[in-house]
């Protein structure tokens, strides 16, 4: 069971930092864009 749980939360971390990383993407993504937007 416990190895059960340990790759459940290896597979939720990953999955958090791929979704972070996509967030940080977007972030970086939205701000360059309010700087072209913004005189």
């Amino acid at each position: 069971m416990g190895l059960g749980l340990s790759s459940v939360r290896k597979f939720l971390t990953a999955e958090m930092g791929g979704y972070l990383g996509l967030f940080l993407k977007y972030l970086k993504f939205s701000d360059f864009f309010f700087k072209r937007d913004v005189p």
